[in-house]
């Protein structure tokens, strides 16, 4: 919806990491990982609509100093030839960075910087992953897998004003591969990705009125809905060789 443009002015991302991590492996493709984690990011670089002259353009942008900390647990277990994995991971984001404030003082609308803090572009609060696992390479040379993936919302595109940052909605995403051998290096496999037709969908953090409510896809008292792909399920069969 806006022209892009790059920066030749970006600033390289510099990190102080800090992390805790414990691992432990009881037997075989068993494990347990839990960890913790501290990083401050200098420069980091986010997308975002940024006036330059009359125009406004989609483009990469320094914008401070932010941070993150969380943690994280990743777990296998197999019951023979089943098995089960899952992840999680908690991410406290925060950047302050300078925002414009329109308002009107009776007469005449006016604007005036301010600080926000907010999430970095793109980082997720929750990230959760669950797996049914079936494997066995001895007999029938065959392993599958059930995948369930969670995303919750994230900052898609900084804005410049205040409280208009663009965000995409959270969503939950379902895959399935499979993977059977043939011959000693003959191998067949096939993938289907999207099973529940999870949507892209963009979203401002806005209550709407019931002007806006009149238009396609906005409910009054709801966030203004922005923008919404669909992509179906996708298909994959293939064959390949191992030497």
């Amino acid at each position: 919806d806006y022209k892009e443009k790059g920066n030749p002015n970006l600033k390289r991302t510099t990190a102080d990491n800090f992390d805790i991590r414990y691992e432990y492996f009881p037997k075989g493709l068993n494990h347990l990982f839990a960890g913790v984690f501290y990083k401050r990011l200098k420069n980091p670089i986010e997308y975002a609509l940024l006036d330059e002259g009359t125009n406004t353009y989609y483009m990469p942008a320094n914008f401070g100093t932010a941070r993150n900390l969380g943690f994280e647990i990743d777990f296998t277990r197999y019951f023979r030839q089943f098995g089960i994995k899952a992840n999680y991971t908690f991410t406290d984001s925060k950047i302050t960075t300078s925002k414009i404030l329109r308002y009107s003082n009776g007469s005449n609308l006016l604007t005036k910087p301010v600080d926000q803090s907010r999430p970095l572009q793109g980082q997720s609060k929750h990230i959760a992953n669950f797996s049914l696992l079936f494997k066995d390479d001895a007999h029938l040379g065959l392993n599958a897998q059930l995948a369930f993936g969670y995303t919750s919302r994230r900052i898609n595109t900084v804005s410049q004003f205040l409280n208009n940052d663009l965000w995409q909605k959270g969503f939950a995403q379902m895959d399935f591969s499979l993977e059977k051998r043939i011959t000693k290096r003959w191998f067949v496999y096939g993938k289907v990705n999207n099973l529940l037709n999870t949507p892209y969908e963009l979203e401002l953090v806005q209550k709407n009125g019931n002007v806006i409510a009149a238009l396609p896809n906005q409910q009054s008292g709801k966030n203004v809905f922005v923008r919404k792909d669909l992509y179906g399920t996708n298909y994959l069969l293939g064959v390949k060789f191992k030497l």
